[in-house]
């Protein structure tokens, strides 16, 4: 498996995984590109927060890991 280096790789794991999901995890290193740049952290939630509030689902927390977090999501 490739290592996940682009926003638009996490966004596709949201919309694989999060219709119909009571919750998600979702890992995000924390060195992250759009459209191949390299983009701000924060920058780069926004956008994958934004789809997975598509999905009625809101954070759960988060668990700090070697090279970026792995975030929890709830459905509301």
């Amino acid at each position: 498996m490739n290592p996940i280096t682009e926003v638009e790789q996490i966004v596709e794991q949201v919309d694989r995984t999060a219709p119909g999901a009571t919750t998600l995890e979702l890992w995000v290193p924390s060195q992250l590109r759009l459209r191949g740049i390299p983009v701000p952290l924060d920058i780069a939630m926004a956008v994958i927060l934004d789809r997975v509030w598509s999905f009625d689902l809101v954070p759960d927390g988060f668990v700090e890991g070697n090279g970026g977090r792995t975030y929890r999501y709830k459905r509301r």
